[in-house]
């Protein structure tokens, strides 16, 4: 029997021995399941999806029904591979290696693994992404108010569970069952009865592992054991998990449904049946999301049994996945493994060996020769230096060793490159004389100096005061006055745009008041009269002046904040101050006019007791508002 004809088995969701009826049967049942007609409303990706599935479907019942007869003459004796012993012993040492069948001394486990979590992580993500359509589609079509289909779904939804776990299980599982010392252990402390048991239990219960093993042609009995093992404590794990995730919800959805049935009413029989249906529809989306949201958390469920039979007979098999893939990243990300093993010498040291080429390693350098007082060797670093990157490594650098910039990591950056480079000290001198212009043009620029970046090269300087000594002295001298200079011109230079912006929120203002007095509605009097009126005419018109004074209050609420900040701020322009007179004649203007309204509309609230007429007195109460706020404007 080829490997080819049991993939496509697999594919077919047949088993070992199946009869030309049963393909032919298989065939037709998958077919109405993927069909992409079916899926003609669903997104692209789901349509594609179908089609691929389509195509795989097809090609294994042509491979299947043309190769029958060759491969049907013998079968598999799955107690076969279970007459040698239950394990060999592995011996680190000797260099074990035949091709799968590898054991992993403590540090490859680490690495190897390590690599390997995050990429499974990844894979059942998408694997379960792109199932997860299909999921829903298939829940969707069942009556759940009629008690076969809710079994039907039940079933249904657990096979579907099972068998998306048992298919990425069974697609991963040769790339996971490396063995190591702890599997050795494992097995020895199972002991050959439970063994027996697992693998009668496999044979009877779950052919599937034994199709695989026997398609590789596997020759090692330890490393097929290990196999087995693994495949039985996940299945028993994932139904475990999948019982208790999912009955809960289908057995409180049957006593809701039940409860519904027993509603009983002498009367309006259609109306409380109507209800009753209404009632169940409402009960199964909420199963139906239910469902999915577990569906949705499926991968973390799965991920989580196969760290646990990565690392079987291990109890804390979470923190041994922890610790595998945090070493992995320590030895391939020079930014994480300073992080996690610290800024000992020791860690120090092994980043520079296995991360030769990496450019912000000169900082480390830079810190080790300071620290043995190798001021000689620090002076070499320069030509490094200005190499440097402002990336994830740096910031880490910076947080772990040069704690004191740990808020000014972009200052460190420029300040260690012009410590240590004359030519980059002449740039930015000659930079900073160029920014007085291009700062009238953008006030925002930043510059050297502005953030107290001077001071900070300053404190560098004090520290490693044996490089370039003089030269340093003499670019702080000339840029400080030129900061000095700068920073007189950005103040300068905001303080007029921060008086033209108090100017310009005047003349808003000032607009605005100018606009209000001109408009008539707004100090029109108003009396809604509720006598011998449609109420549904009153209410209307109370809804209308409600809505008018409540649309009105905003920008009159915005335009007094603008004022009162412009008309507190030390003001010596004078445009600024004729503005704040001409506001002031109108706000003084409005005042009687806005007292008197209050007054009145106030009184209207008192009038406006009846229940039927609360938008009235909602009105008169928005009115009042509105003129409260103008009276103290």
């Amino acid at each position: 029997m080829d490997s080819k004809y049991l993939e496509y088995i697999t594919e077919l969701e047949l088993q070992v021995g199946f009869t030309l009826e049963e393909l032919k049967k298989k065939k037709i049942e998958l077919v109405k399941e993927y069909h992409p007609d079916k899926y003609h409303n669903q997104p692209e990706r789901v349509k594609k999806l179908a089609e691929e599935k389509m195509k795989k479907i097809n090609e294994a019942y042509d491979y299947l029904e043309k190769n029958f007869n060759q491969n049907t003459s013998g079968s598999y004796n799955s107690n076969e591979a279970n007459d040698y012993d239950y394990y060999n012993d592995y011996d680190e040492e000797d260099s074990y290696n035949r091709g799968d069948y590898y054991f992993l001394n403590e540090d490859e486990e680490l690495n190897f693994f390590g690599k390997k979590l995050p990429i499974l992580k990844r894979e059942l993500e998408q694997h379960i992404n792109i199932l997860s359509a299909i999921f829903y589609q298939g829940l969707e079509k069942f009556d759940y108010s009629d008690p076969f289909e809710l079994k039907s779904a039940i079933d249904t939804t657990m096979g579907k569970f099972a068998n998306t776990g048992i298919e990425f299980f069974l697609s991963i599982i040769k790339g996971i069952n490396k063995v190591k010392s702890s599997d050795i252990n494992y097995l020895n402390t199972l002991g050959r009865v439970k063994l027996k048991k697992i693998n009668k239990a496999i044979d009877e219960e779950y052919n599937e592992i034994n199709r695989l093993i026997f398609s590789q042609n596997f020759q090692d009995t330890t490393y097929i054991q290990l196999m087995k093992c693994r495949f039985y404590t996940f299945i028993e794990d994932l139904s475990t998990n999948i019982e208790e995730k999912l009955i809960p919800y289908f057995n409180n959805f049957t006593k809701t449904l039940e409860e519904i049935e027993n509603v009983q009413a002498p009367f309006f029989v259609d109306i409380v049946e109507d209800a009753k249906k209404t009632e169940i529809k409402r009960e199964a989306n909420k199963l139906f999301n239910n469902l999915g949201l577990v569906f949705f958390n499926y991968s973390n469920i799965i991920f989580k049994i196969l760290k646990k039979v990565i690392y079987l007979g291990i109890s804390d098999y979470d923190a041994s996945a922890l610790l595998a893939e945090s070493h992995y990243k320590a030895n391939t990300d020079p930014a994480f493994r300073l992080v996690f093993y610290g800024n000992t010498d020791q860690n120090l040291r092994s980043i520079l060996n296995l991360f030769p080429n990496e450019v912000n390693n000169v900082l480390i350098k830079l810190y080790l020769l300071y620290k043995e007082g190798k001021k000689e060797e620090i002076e070499k670093l320069s030509t490094k230096i200005i190499k440097i990157q402002n990336d994830e490594y740096f910031s880490n650098i910076i947080e772990v060793i040069y704690k004191d910039f740990k808020e000014k990591k972009d200052s460190f950056f420029i300040n260690i490159q012009l410590l240590f480079n004359k030519e980059n000290k002449n740039k930015l001198l000659e930079s900073l004389k160029k920014i007085p212009k291009q700062l009238e043009e953008n006030i925002d620029l930043s510059f050297w100096g502005k953030n107290k970046e001077n001071e900070d090269f300053q404190l560098l300087m004090k520290k490693y005061d044996f490089i370039n000594k003089n030269e340093n002295k003499s670019f702080i001298e000339k840029g400080n006055l030129l900061v000095n200079e700068l920073l007189s011109k950005y103040n300068n230079l905001k303080k007029v745009l921060e008086e033209n912006k108090k100017l310009e929120d005047l003349i808003e203002v000032y607009e605005y008041l100018l606009s209000l007095k001109e408009n008539e509605k707004i100090f029109n009097f108003y009396r809604i009269d509720t006598l011998f009126r449609e109420e549904k005419e009153v209410k209307k018109e109370a809804y209308e002046l409600s809505n008018f004074f409540i649309k009105n209050l905003s920008p009159l609420k915005s335009m007094k904040e603008k004022y009162l900040k412009s008309k507190n701020f030390l003001i010596e322009d004078i445009n600024s101050k004729e503005m704040i007179k001409e506001i002031e004649i109108i706000i003084n203007e409005f005042k009687p006019l806005a007292l008197r309204r209050k007054k009145i509309y106030e009184e209207a609230i008192g009038r406006s007791v009846k229940e039927t007429l609360k938008i009235v007195t909602k009105a008169y109460e928005n009115m009042t508002k509105f003129f409260e706020e103008l009276e103290n404007f």
